[in-house]
């Protein structure tokens, strides 16, 4: 057992490549199947095939490593062979750059391979602090938003200046280096976490510790726990409105007169932005109870996708781009801190990557309906359906939540 050793470092390493390649696969799909010839329409479905994959997956992964009485599936295990399949259907990018059913087919598996890696992350994360590891969750996250920041600024460049078809490779590259990081990280864990109810102390600023009980199947987790449930579906009409700007970032950039560089610019500003909120979680729930962070932040998606439909230039979408702070920011500190305080042990993998899967989920909505809507209406009208599609998910949200002791 760990006995206290801090993992916040070596688990930075794990959260870092996961965001570079959130960066590639989602905030430059767009600029990489329309250089292709794909409409937003056709390259909304590729996105949703593939999130919806992800969907299904990161979600079957952790309900199976909960629920596994074996060592050999664990979290450690599982990773490995989804790593070599993502880096399987990069190859085949990388060999045939042309639309058609091979790309589409590639991409979606490129998507939803990444996606269920989330999954696994957050799984190594409770196990690590149910090793005995402290593990600053903020402070990790927060190096996972800086590596999206340089990966959207070097990508939106080279794309710009080299071509759109490096992002297969450079899906590749950060593919290689989340192996990397997750086999020095994998080293510090025991393989014992089957979903059976083993005691362990409570780390703190941490984990939630296990009720002595068998983890229990999705459909029974999902029946007990109704309000996790409304912040569930919550999540996933407030990340409507988040998914149809970055699915479609090009698309908005361009309305106001920008140009891909400015896309890259202002993805990697999203993130810079969201940085210090996440990195100083920990310090804000010294004053605030994370459930009181939490409903703040609900509100404040339901601001940001407002002030994101009034933008009229690159510049007022970057000064709305200031709202990423207190809306995504402190929910991605908050939201795993509130799943392990308030979901067993036994149900903690499934938990946490049900709430990221959430945001997926709407990813595929948005995807397929702001897709066609780009398609068919002006830009400003597209996002201002999604900011009212995010009121109704803010408002569930908020009523979602239980107030924490911390």
């Amino acid at each position: 057992m760990g006995k206290g050793r801090s993992l916040t470092a070596i688990y930075s390493c794990v959260q870092a490549p996961f965001w570079m390649s959130l960066c590639i696969f989602s905030g430059f799909c767009a600029v990489y199947l329309q250089s292709l010839g794909y409409s937003n329409a056709e390259l909304g479905i590729v996105l949703a095939c593939g999130t919806l994959l992800g969907s299904l997956l990161g979600p079957w992964l952790s309900s199976a490593i909960d629920q596994s009485t074996e060592d050999r599936v664990t979290a450690s295990t599982v990773m490995p062979p989804v790593l070599a399949a993502e880096a399987a259907a990069l190859i085949v990018l990388m060999l045939l750059p042309a639309k058609g059913i091979v790309t589409s087919a590639a991409y979606a598996m490129f998507i939803g391979l990444s996606t269920s890696v989330n999954s696994l992350n957050l799984r190594l994360y409770t196990d690590g602090l149910y090793s005995g590891y402290q593990i600053d969750y903020g402070i990790a996250r927060s190096m996972g938003s800086a590596g999206y920041v340089v990966t959207s600024f070097i990508a939106g460049l080279l794309c710009e200046h080299i071509s759109p078809r490096i992002v297969p490779a450079a899906g590749l590259v950060i593919c290689i280096a989340q192996y990397i990081s997750f086999r020095r990280y994998s080293r510090y864990l025991k393989e014992e976490f089957p979903g059976t109810g083993n005691s362990s102390e409570d780390s703190g600023d941490t984990a939630n510790g296990t009720s002595g009980r068998e983890a229990l199947p999705m459909w029974k987790f999902l029946l007990s726990n109704k309000r996790f449930c409304m912040i569930l579906a919550g999540t996933v009409l407030m990340f409507f409105a988040h998914n149809t700007l970055c699915n479609f970032f090009i698309n908005v950039v361009r309305n106001v007169g920008g140009s891909t560089s400015d896309m890259g610019m202002l993805n990697g500003l999203m993130a810079l932005f969201e940085t210090p909120v996440i990195f100083f979680y920990s310090r804000l729930t010294r004053r605030w109870k994370t459930s009181s962070i939490l409903r703040f932040a609900f509100l404040m998606f339901t601001v940001k996708a407002a002030a994101l439909a009034a933008a009229a230039s690159v510049g007022q979408i970057a000064a709305a781009l200031l709202l990423q702070a207190p809306s995504f920011g402190l929910y991605t500190g908050g939201i795993v801190v509130y799943v392990n305080h308030t979901i067993a042990h036994e149900d903690s993998g499934k938990a946490q990557s049900l709430a990221f899967t959430m945001t997926m989920l709407s990813n595929v909505f948005a995807s397929t309906i702001s897709g066609h809507l780009y398609d068919v209406m002006p830009v400003s009208s597209v996002m201002w359906i999604a900011a009212a599609v995010c009121m109704a998910g803010s408002i569930l949200a908020v009523l979602g939540v239980k107030t924490t002791k911390i």
